[in-house]
């Protein structure tokens, strides 16, 4: 009884729908949000750790540069010192052919003076072999006296890495063919407590040919190998103050252990032995697991782990991504906690259905207002039909109140009812069984599917046809009702009503009595195209404007509520939508900060390692004329208090310290020189204030600091500029931009060739100034030129290329510089980049 009311049903239908969709759209919601952002944290946690690798790369870079400089260095100290040792020799040899000195008396001097000599803290040396074959002979070694005067055939000599030949032979035929050169070997190491074993060392070995001597000194590898070390360990600290301090999500971050299972980079475990580690859940080594899982097709190892805070609580499941980075065979990882992800869901989950509760109170008193409206002009209507004769039929014409659907409904039955009168005697005497069927169910309704199986009939239908319910549904509709048509109507029947077109039929229908009646058939599809719902009219005893408004009320009631439930959850779809849309877009943009920032501290890196590279020579040449000053200075001041002095040990003095200092002065000099550029664009680039500036002289700082990436290369560069422009503007930012389309056109425009030109020309016209780049490289393809400013897009990701560089130099012309940009290439072409921006900044920001 509760539902056989209309205004209840209406209720209920509104409410019942809303709610199952709502309940639907929150499953639905919580399935693809966990599906989503599960998908944005593995994105994030693979993009962090690519970053993290990346830079691992950028350090691993100037780790090699360091490298590189301290074997130079101290190659270079070699050589330094013996050019002083070379300039006693010749003082000794000169003063011999002068006449001063015999010339035994002047090779024992010069004997006692070098084995006294000492370098690099006391462990360096140089000692003397002359030039006889097959083996040379010893003529003086400060920590191997014994070898004094004794040929060098031994087998324990044969120690030339390499070559797996005697030492002494190997000086002689390299300083016989080239005058000097560098060796690899294994040698004794003097110590405080004495030699140790045989050792890795380097020595430079210098022909002196008027004595037929070869003069050697050296240096001890491991003392190279702990600076590099010192080095790496500088690195390991840099990312532990920068990587691992890097979160994810909430609780998650990034981590390195070595092949020895140590973790070098953790947020709160450094320098712990990772064989103490576990995983709880297969009692196995947690870093031998993840070593494994670099191999592994899967991108990602679950377990459980504890959380910072709450230390020895193996309860989260978290995540880990790794990653192996062979040259330094360290393991890469980030990780984050599962239920990060699964509490922001939560939280998005509690506030749905919040607001569904709310939606499901104003759906309430919607459908009251709605039953109202819709039931108080029809309780009217029944009303006035209730009034009849003795045959049923109402006295008064029916009142045409209510809505629209209402007042063509009383209009129609006022025309029925006029029909009706004007047949009453006719009807009469046709009591028949189209009389039974009009005043009960007059159309067959009947839903068929796709493969024309019944799958639902309605009474009517059950008593025009003959046939039960049971008899009528699962069976083929072409077989039962439309035997005895063509194959090709029951076809167009079908395919018609598939592509949503308008379907009329009037076909004959046989009946289980085996009768003919003509039925006028309306098909339609279903709402989900699933089914087709079928319509049928006995055109022999009903008449037709009396079902066609039958018709036509239950379609436009039906289709209102279809549109009304239609557009409320189109509604709803799109603002949860644009909801997700707008965090997504957020945390994109959060994204791409968090990497262009990463992009310019990859820059700094490898400025910084290059400018180590370009002042270590003259600062270690200077370290070098230092040191032997130093000792000079120590023997000519004992000479001095023992009064021992001579002449001649005052004139190498002085001749020693002149030579010392101009070697000083000019690195030193070199090296101020090569600072002074480095500070200028440092000090620019990290504070961006408005200054006044001759461009000329800045491009020229600017060229200067990039001097160790175009060393490498026979790249040119040329600067076409008048000297006396004077800007007011961002130094560091013009430095920024510079830098990252010289470096672009090295990386990308000079692939193929190895002499590239890049032309840079500026020029005035009245407030603007205008910057020319051009070089003659590969060009951009056409479909890549209009993308070139955007932000991520690279043609070279899979080579560590991030897409920011050229999108950083856009948003400094428009932003910074407040200026426009354009750029212009043709293929085999080259690539050419126009900058306009005011000379006077200060102006434009109204300073």
């Amino acid at each position: 009884m509760f539902l056989k009311s209309l205004k209840t049903r209406i209720i209920v239908s509104i409410l019942g729908i809303l709610i199952i969709s709502l309940i639907s759209l929150t499953l639905l919601f919580n399935y693809k949000a966990t599906q989503e952002i599960a998908e944005v944290f593995e994105t994030y946690a693979l993009d962090h750790r690519d970053m993290a690798k990346k830079y691992v790369e950028s350090q691993y870079d100037s780790i090699r540069y360091h490298e590189s400089a301290v074997l130079n260095r101290r190659k270079q100290e070699l050589k330094s010192s013996m050019d002083v040792v070379f300039t006693l020799i010749n003082d000794a040899y000169f003063r011999f052919q002068e006449g001063d000195i015999a010339e035994e008396a002047a090779k024992a001097e010069v004997v006692r003076i070098i084995q006294k000599i000492r370098t690099n803290e006391k462990v360096g040396y140089f000692w003397i072999n002359n030039t006889e074959k097959p083996f040379p002979v010893m003529i003086m070694h400060p920590t191997l006296p014994e070898l004094d005067g004794k040929i060098l055939d031994a087998p324990e000599f044969n120690c030339a890495q390499g070559k797996n030949e005697n030492l002494f032979k190997a000086a002689v035929d390299i300083c016989l063919s080239e005058g000097e050169g560098y060796i690899d070997y294994l040698w004794p190491k003097p110590t405080e407590t004495g030699l140790t074993e045989r050792q890795p060392k380097m020595s430079f070995v210098r022909l002196f040919e008027p004595w037929n001597w070869i003069i050697g000194t050296g240096v001890y590898i491991d003392d190279l190998e702990k600076d590099v070390n010192d080095r790496i360990d500088a690195v390991i600290a840099e990312l532990n103050n920068t990587i691992a301090k890097t979160g994810i999500g909430e609780s998650g971050y990034s981590f390195i252990f070595n092949e020895d299972n140590k973790l070098l980079v953790h947020p709160n475990k450094q320098n712990i032995d990772g064989n103490t580690l576990f995983n709880p859940d297969t009692g196995k080594k947690l870093l031998g697991e993840l070593k494994q899982q670099v191999n592994k097709p899967e991108l990602y190892m679950e377990y459980r782990w504890d959380k910072p805070g709450r230390e020895n609580k193996y309860i989260y499941r978290k995540r880990t991504y790794v990653t192996y980075y062979e040259p330094l065979q360290w393991y890469i990882a980030t990780t984050f906690y599962i239920d990060d992800f699964e509490n922001k869901i939560s939280g998005l989950t509690r506030r749905l259905i919040l607001f569904s509760a709310s939606l499901l109170f104003i759906a309430l008193i919607v459908s009251l207002y709605v039953s109202r409206s819709i039931t108080k002009p029809l309780n009217q209507l029944i009303s006035s039909i209730n009034d009849t004769d003795e045959n049923g039929i109402p006295v008064d014409p029916i009142p045409q109140t209510g809505t629209n659907e209402i007042f063509m409904l009383s209009t129609t039955m006022n025309r029925m009812l006029e029909s009706i009168n004007r047949s009453r005697k006719e009807l009469k005497r046709q009591h028949d069984y189209s009389m039974d069927i009009i005043n009960k169910s007059p159309y067959i309704i009947c839903g068929i599917d796709n493969d024309g199986e019944i799958i639902f009939i309605n009474p009517a239908g059950e008593k025009i046809t003959g046939y039960s319910k049971d008899e009528i549904i699962g069976k083929n509709c072409s077989i039962l009702f439309f035997s005895n048509i063509k194959e090709e109507i029951r076809e167009s029947l079908f395919e018609k009503t598939l592509k949503k077109e308008l379907v009329d039929y009037e076909l004959p229908v046989i009946t289980k009595a085996g009768e003919q009646k003509i039925i006028a058939w309306y098909t339609l599809l279903s709402e989900n195209s699933r089914n087709i719902i079928v319509f049928g009219q006995d055109i022999t005893k009903m008449k037709e404007d009396e079902e066609e408004l039958k018709i036509l009320t239950e379609q436009l009631s039906k289709t209102n509520i279809e549109l009304t439930e239609h557009k409320e959850n189109l509604e709803n779809l799109v603002s949860e939508r644009t909801e997700i849309l707008n965090r997504t877009i957020e945390e994109l943009n959060q994204t791409k900060d968090f990497l262009i920032e990463s992009e310019k501290m990859s820059a700094l890196g490898n400025l910084v390692a290059g400018i180590a590279h370009e002042i270590n020579t003259p600062i270690g040449v200077a370290v070098t004329a230092a040191s032997h000053l130093e000792e000079q200075t120590n023997v000519f001041n004992e000479k001095y208090n023992s009064d021992e002095l001579t002449r001649g040990d005052f004139d190498d003095y002085i001749d020693t310290a002149l030579g010392s200092s101009r070697m000083l002065l000019a690195n030193m000099n070199r090296s101020a020189e090569l600072i002074q550029s480095f500070k200028l664009i440092a000090v620019d680039q990290s504070d961006e204030s408005l200054r006044r500036f001759n461009i000329k002289e800045y491009i020229d700082d600017i060229l200067t600091s990039l001097r160790p990436k175009l060393k490498k290369t026979q790249h040119s560069i040329y600067v076409n500029c008048n000297p006396d422009i004077v800007i007011n503007g961002y130094p560091g930012t013009l430095s920024q931009i510079l830098t990252n389309l010289i470096i672009n056109s090295i990386k990308h425009g000079f692939e193929n060739t190895s002499s590239g030109e890049i032309k840079i020309e500026i020029t005035e016209e009245a407030d603007k100034i205008k910057l020319l780049y051009r070089d003659n490289g590969i060009g951009i393809p056409r479909e890549n030129l209009k993308k070139i400013f955007n932000p991520f897009f690279t043609t070279r990701r899979g080579e560590g290329s991030s897409g920011l560089g050229m999108h950083i130099v856009y948003n400094l012309v428009t932003q910074t510089l407040g200026g426009k940009i354009v750029c212009r290439s043709k293929e085999k072409d080259g690539t050419e980049f126009e900058i306009i921006f005011n000379s006077d900044l200060s102006r434009v920001e109204g300073i």
